[in-house]
C-alpha cells in the first residue's frame, strides 16, 4: 500500500495536468511513477473514498477569532452545504470532539479525520488561509484519511455578516470538497 499525501501534490497537479473549466474537477491519480502523471496507456483512477460515510471529528480549539458553539456550527453547516447535493452519494458525518491535532495518515493508528483552527504556530506558507491533507492510495485511489488546518495566525475568522474578514463558513466549505477528493476548477465563480 503506498499513501500518498497530497498536501503538497496538490499544486504538482494543477501544474502538470490539464484544467478542466467544470464547476468541479475530481482529483485523479497514476499508480506509476508520480502519482499525478500517468504513463501512456494508463487509465487515472479518481480520488475518493471507499465507503459513501465518512466521519469528521472536530478538535475542539476554536482560536483567537471563534467562540466553541461559532467554531462547531461553522464546521458542520460547511460539510451539511456538501450533504445536500443531490447527485452525491457521500454522507459527511460528524463524528464529536478529539483532542487529536494531528495532521496526517499512520499506518496501523487511529486516523480521525481531523479538522483544527491553527492559532499558535503555522508551518506553511503564511497566505494559505486553510490546507486539506489527503492521503490516498496512488494505486486504486481510496482515501485513507483527510485533515484540515485552518490559519488563524495570519488571517481573521468570523462568522459575522457585517464584520467579515475571512469567512470561516465559505472557506470551510471549499475544503470539505477537497476533503472528499475534489480539485480546483478553473471556473472562477465555482466554489472550487
Amino acid at each position: 500500500l503506498r499513501l500518498v499525501p497530497t498536501a503538497l501534490l496538490v499544486a504538482l497537479c494543477a501544474a502538470s495536468m490539464p484544467q478542466q473549466a467544470d464547476a468541479f474537477v475530481r482529483t485523479q491519480t497514476c499508480g506509476g511513477s508520480s502519482p499525478f502523471a500517468c504513463e501512456p496507456g494508463e487509465a487515472p483512477q479518481f480520488v475518493q473514498w471507499p465507503s459513501s460515510c465518512v466521519r469528521y471529528h472536530l478538535n475542539p480549539n476554536p482560536g483567537e477569532d471563534l467562540n466553541a458553539d461559532e467554531y462547531e456550527a461553522a464546521i458542520r453547516e460547511s460539510f451539511d452545504i456538501w450533504n445536500k447535493v443531490d447527485c452525491s452519494e457521500l454522507s459527511l458525518i460528524y463524528g464529536g470532539e478529539t483532542d487529536d491535532d494531528r495532521i496526517g495518515f499512520v499506518q496501523g493508528a487511529e486516523n480521525a479525520n481531523v479538522i483544527a483552527i491553527r492559532d499558535d504556530v503555522w508551518r506553511h506558507q503564511r497566505a494559505v488561509l486553510a490546507l486539506t491533507s489527503v492521503t490516498f492510495n496512488a494505486l486504486n485511489g481510496n482515501i485513507a484519511d483527510a485533515d484540515i488546518e485552518i490559519n488563524d495566525v495570519n488571517f481573521r475568522l468570523t462568522v459575522d455578516d457585517d464584520d467579515v474578514s475571512i469567512d470561516i463558513i465559505n472557506t470551510m466549505v471549499h475544503e470539505a470538497g477537497h476533503f472528499f477528493g475534489l480539485d480546483h476548477s478553473q471556473d472562477d465563480e465555482a466554489t472550487m
